[in-house]
C-alpha cells in the first residue's frame, strides 16, 4: 500500500504491483488492509508482481540501463 505521488506512483502500481491510497484518506487506507488481509490471491499477486517489478532496479540493471542512455547520448554528439 503506496501513496500514488513521487517515487511510490512510479514503482507501485495500483492493483498490478500493489494498492494506492490518498496519505489524508484513513478510511481508504484502512479498506486496503482489509482488502488485503481477507484476499491471500490479491497478496500473492501483488507480492509475485512486485518482486518481479523490482528487478529492474537490481544495481547491475541499473547500471545496464543507465549505460544504455549515456550510449544514446554519446551516439548523438
Amino acid at each position: 500500500i503506496a501513496c500514488p505521488w513521487g517515487g511510490p506512483a512510479e514503482t507501485v502500481r495500483h492493483g498490478e504491483t500493489g494498492l494506492h491510497v490518498n496519505p489524508l484518506d484513513s478510511g481508504a487506507l484502512a479498506a486496503s488492509i482489509l482488502r488485503l488481509a481477507g484476499d491471500p490471491g490479491l497478496r500473492a499477486k501483488l507480492a509475485a508482481a512486485g518482486a518481479t517489478a523490482a528487478g529492474a532496479y537490481l544495481a547491475p540493471r541499473f547500471v545496464e540501463r543507465v549505460e544504455r542512455v549515456y550510449d544514446k547520448i554519446f551516439e548523438r554528439v
